[in-house]
């Protein structure tokens, strides 16, 4: 490369720095309507947000495949092509000046993929953030409860669990099975919702998209993720590889953040929800055991007598997918899982959900509201 390419590289710079301005609005728009939850979700989350999603959705359901998985890959492959051919071009310039131009020049690039990532993110989801929480537009008292209330609810789910696990398949090990093949469970979230909206306004008027099995589901097995919900293809991604006992709810989990919920403690709670209303019997048993591993976690950690009463009440079928579901995870711990947990952590964090990772407990508080209402069906 010459000097004067590297001069060139100037106008390049200043391009991209006025591209990445208007970009950047996003962060404003974002921090106006962390303090107004009634506005954004009267004028984003039931107005904006659900007519783009359920556009894109409808597009993107079309396809069986996930077309965010790819568009990772491609954009991962650009990224990678980039920065090689930045790095030869950087070592084979002779002027400083022209180094110092190109340097400028690959960092505003990573400016301008970077501001039109969150801005993509923020007008297409992550301003949900910053709606009104589930209790409050459901009208549930998710204050804290006592651990008196909280082992009522545990126990009530086991008993709800043990009953489900009788009727629902195994496999030849004894271990909960699905009672359809993969591709026609995935299809089969939405009837929950559908029976779910008929209590909850909150949930009704917006159809689900398509969920999309993930090809590099082992892959998400290392980073400790059994979902991701993409806003800018609007697709719930579903990581296939774990046990049949976790995916119904995990399904229903990333259905929840696509209606708009992105909390991770509202939608465990919605997708509990979703899985005790559908007709199949896969759902409901995934829904209750996977809220009953909650509420188990919780109570051990607040009174592990009553912990371990609860504990022993789970049957033996139960107790073996539960150690099925153990036993997969043990498989991929190390040290990418943990810094996928950091990662993920600092992201809830950054987002207003200050008790990080353990912001997935909070779930327990709205199950005993909604237990203590009334059991779901």
């Amino acid at each position: 490369m010459t000097y004067y390419k590297g001069i060139k590289s100037y106008g390049s710079i200043r391009n991209k720095l006025i591209a990445a301005l208007p970009l950047s609005t996003c962060f404003l728009a974002y921090a106006y309507a962390s303090g107004r939850p009634e506005m954004t979700e009267e004028l984003y989350s039931r107005g904006y947000y659900p007519i783009i999603s359920s556009a894109i959705a409808r597009v993107t359901s079309l396809f069986s495949f996930s077309i965010a998985e790819f568009l990772v890959y491609i954009a991962a492959f650009f990224i990678i092509v980039r920065l090689v051919r930045g790095l030869v071009w950087f070592l084979y310039e002779r002027s400083a000046a022209g180094r110092i131009y190109y340097l400028l020049d690959m960092i505003m690039s990573g400016v301008v993929f970077f501001a039109a990532v969150c801005f993509l993110f923020i007008t297409l989801w992550g301003l949900n953030y910053n709606r009104l929480t589930f209790a409050e537009s459901s009208g549930l008292d998710a204050a804290p409860a006592p651990v008196s209330a909280l082992e009522r609810s545990a126990l009530l789910l086991v008993m709800e669990t043990n009953s489900l696990r009788e009727i629902v398949k195994e496999d030849d090990d004894g271990v909960m099975a699905l009672s359809v093949p993969l591709r026609n469970t995935l299809t089969r979230a939405n009837e929950g919702y559908r029976s779910a909206a008929t209590e909850f306004d909150a949930l009704d008027g917006f159809e689900p998209g398509r969920p999309k099995p993930v090809l590099a589901s082992r892959i998400m097995s290392y980073a400790g993720i059994t979902g991701v919900y993409f806003p800018i293809t609007a697709e719930a991604n579903i990581n296939t590889d774990i046990t049949d006992a976790e995916l119904p709810f995990t399904i229903c989990h990333e259905l929840a953040h696509q209606l708009g919920y992105s909390r991770e403690d509202e939608a465990s709670f919605i997708s509990w929800v979703a899985c005790m209303y559908s007709p199949y019997e896969d759902y409901r048993y995934s829904g209750s055991l996977m809220a009953l591993v909650h509420l188990l976690n919780a109570l051990r950690e607040r009174d592990t007598v009553a912990w371990g009463k609860a504990r022993g009440m789970c049957s033996p079928a139960v107790n073996g997918d539960l150690n099925a579901m153990g036993q997969y995870w043990r498989l991929y711990e190390g040290p990418v899982s943990e810094v996928s947990e950091s990662i993920n952590d600092a992201f809830l964090r950054a987002n207003k959900q200050e008790d990080g990772v353990q912001s997935y407990g909070r779930m327990v508080d709205l199950v005993i509201a909604y237990l203590a209402a009334g059991e779901p069906g």
